[in-house]
């Protein structure tokens, strides 16, 4: 309704223009709209995210927020703190789980929340199902949510599957693997062949600044098949000046090995569009899920994908998900 009823009952109020006589209004806009991607050209930032308040004034509720995702994302956390309603399966009569009350028993109506976290989420599922799950990321949804470049996108082979193009594919068990595909092999990251083209096709540096997005993602492919090249097993030297051999603990190397491919690509970005201005993502995915022992670009911004993990029924900080909980925390520690 664009104005309430004169029924004496508890109201809820949403959007901004309803709040605006609330003595925290003022504070609360401010506090939600400050600008997480202060370099962003994208609008989609400039609305302060989707963060929300929910204030409580003479008996009625207030849920606003300066972005229009904001009161949307109120009102489901309303509902989940005020009932114990689970939105768990979409496009099921079964899937919103409840229990029936003829009152709704209001505990909690007094907060702000801002999101740590600018993009969540996943692709699959209908929209509104996600939007209950206050997820942000909708695949190339344009009218909601954020869209993101890239995916598995750091080798040009996925978009060119010419016959000589082939001669980038991993080298595994001593062999090419010819053909190429996603799910068979990555590619020679320290070919210098393949590097002086990745820069032309994949991300093309010069036309990088002029795509509109504020991030694109170059993430390892769904496979484990890395590499094994003499150029590619060459061991690595850590930031701590340890000498990191394939050898020694295959991940370990194999992650180090990753990121500095992705180190590589987000300094050529640097030079064309130097900070504050793109955030080179990737993905904390497979064998590249940890920290690793080189020191990564600022400007590289991982997109944490949080399997395999033993329990995903618990929270990521629950016993079972510690050494995901690390690997949280050690990457939030590097995009404060």
């Amino acid at each position: 309704m664009s104005s309430p009823t004169k029924n004496d009952n508890v109201k809820i109020f949403l959007g901004p223009r309803f709040a605006k006589d609330l003595p925290t209004f003022k504070e609360d806009m401010e506090f939600l709209a400050l600008d997480d991607a202060p370099h962003s050209t994208s609008p989609a930032f400039r609305g302060g995210v989707d963060g929300f308040a929910v204030r409580v004034k003479d008996g009625n509720i207030y849920i606003y927020a300066p972005h229009p995702m904001g009161p949307a994302n109120g009102v489901h956390a309303f509902l989940e703190n005020n009932t114990d309603i689970i939105w768990a399966m979409a496009d099921d009569d079964d899937g919103t789980v409840y229990t029936e009350h003829p009152n709704l028993k209001i505990v909690w109506g007094d907060a702000i929340e801002k999101p740590h976290f600018i993009i969540r989420g996943w692709m699959g599922g209908p929209k509104d199902w996600r939007v209950q799950n206050r997820v942000n990321f909708f695949f190339r949804d344009e009218d909601w949510g954020f869209m993101l470049s890239g995916g598995h996108y750091h080798s040009p082979i996925y978009y060119d599957h010419a016959e000589g193009m082939q001669r980038f594919s991993a080298v595994v068990n001593g062999k090419r693997v010819i053909p190429w595909s996603e799910g068979k092999a990555l590619c020679c990251l320290n070919s210098p062949d393949f590097y002086k083209h990745a820069l032309e096709t994949v991300p093309n540096v010069k036309e990088i600044r002029y795509i509109g997005d504020f991030n694109c993602i170059f993430g390892v492919d769904d496979n484990f098949n890395v590499c094994e090249c003499e150029l590619c097993q060459k061991p690595i030297v850590a930031e701590n000046g340890e000498i990191l051999p394939p050898e020694k603990d295959w991940q370990e190397f194999y992650c180090a090995w990753f990121y500095k491919y992705v180190n590589r690509v987000d300094d050529e970005i640097r030079k064309v569009w130097p900070e504050p201005g793109f955030l080179t993502g990737t993905f904390a995915y497979f064998f590249a899920t940890e920290m690793p022992k080189i020191k990564v670009n600022k400007t590289v911004i991982p997109f944490l994908c949080t399997y395999y993990r033993k329990a995903y029924n618990q929270p990521i900080y629950a016993p079972a998900n510690q050494n995901w909980w690390k690997i949280y925390r050690d990457w939030a520690a590097h995009t404060p």
